[in-house]
């Protein structure tokens, strides 16, 4: 059964519809100071950030009712058609499911078999909740050093940050049981901080030369701490070189580290709804024998099902944490 489209059937009505309402307040505040007579500068900053989240779904329906609505049925009174009721045991009337009633998948919203009260017993408004904040402070002195041949001095930056980021996702009651048919997921929560350290050294070591218009060099360095992961050293070194007005050469080599986000850590048991196709639906002759042979042991015609859609299937699954540390 294919359902009507959107504004071919005035019937047509959306199983589930998804509002999300957000909020992202941002507060920044920082100074920055250059003494009279000195080359040096300081600037420090601080950052707070929320970012806030609310999601409904309407229409979303619950797995364990679909199973009462199309489990066993009977009359509540036997001379009376439109008296049938649920219950978990076949004829016996002391087994009713509350409030359900009886479902026949066969029909279909617009032939009139699922009414009403069949959609309202079978669905819900779901309501999850999420959030991400941030907060870091952060220092920065640079300054010139010595001139050492190139155009201008050598420079040096050092600074600090540190950055405290965390998260949390709270799930519908009834998404977080696995009872929806929509998506289901796990409540989460976690925090990490990391206290950072780097410097910079930009040298500028020869210019206004015969085939050296400039050429400068810089060496920079970062140490981290993560309360989750650890410490980390990244380096980098790079050269650049100017031998015309219209010609520039640059090289870097760096290294780098990205660890683990929030959701990676944190993330609570999701699911996932991967494809697959049916390996029956088209058997000729290149189709493998022990395909074929499987095929047609289930039932299937000796020429395939002819279904050449997909299918979703369900699989629950537990992020873990994930490094990567490269040079370039």
């Amino acid at each position: 059964m294919t359902p009507a489209k959107p504004g071919s059937d005035p019937s047509w009505t959306p199983l589930a519809l998804l509002s999300i309402h957000t909020r992202s307040p941002r507060f920044a505040g920082g100074i920055g100071l250059k003494p009279k007579s000195t080359s040096r500068f300081w600037d420090t900053s601080v950052n707070y950030g929320r970012t806030s989240g609310t999601f409904t779904t309407n229409g979303a329906i619950r797995n364990s009712r679909i199973a009462d609505a199309v489990g066993p049925s009977m009359l509540r009174d036997p001379t009376n058609p439109n008296s049938a009721v649920c219950v978990k045991t076949p004829g016996d009337l002391s087994t009713i499911v509350p409030g359900c009633v009886p479902l026949n998948l066969l029909g279909g919203p617009n032939n009139g078999s699922i009414n009403p009260s069949q959609i309202d017993y079978l669905g819900f408004e779901g309501t999850s909740r999420a959030f991400d904040e941030l907060f870091t402070v952060d220092a920065t002195v640079t300054g010139d050093l010595v001139n050492i041949g190139g155009d201008r001095p050598a420079s040096l930056a050092v600074g600090y940050q540190f950055r405290r980021q965390s998260g949390e996702q709270i799930a519908d009651p009834i998404a977080a049981s696995g009872d929806s048919a929509d998506f289901n997921f796990k409540s989460t929560s976690g925090h990490f901080t990391a206290n950072e350290a780097f410097a910079e050294l930009s040298l500028p070591l020869l210019a206004n030369m015969p085939a050296v218009q400039t050429l400068e060099a810089s060496v920079a360095g970062r140490f981290v701490h993560y309360s989750t992961f650890g410490d980390q050293v990244t380096y980098k070194f790079g050269a650049r070189y100017t031998p015309v007005r219209d010609l520039t050469l640059r090289g870097t080599y760096s290294t780098a580290f990205r660890a683990p986000s929030i959701s990676e850590l944190y993330l609570g048991q999701t699911e996932t709804a991967p494809t697959v196709s049916d390996p029956c639906a088209t058997l000729n002759a290149s189709t493998p024998a022990a395909v074929v042979q499987q095929c047609t042991a289930t039932g299937v015609p000796s020429v395939g099902s002819g279904w050449p859609g997909r299918a979703e299937t369900r699989v629950s699954r537990q992020r873990r944490r994930k490094s990567s540390r490269q040079a370039s």
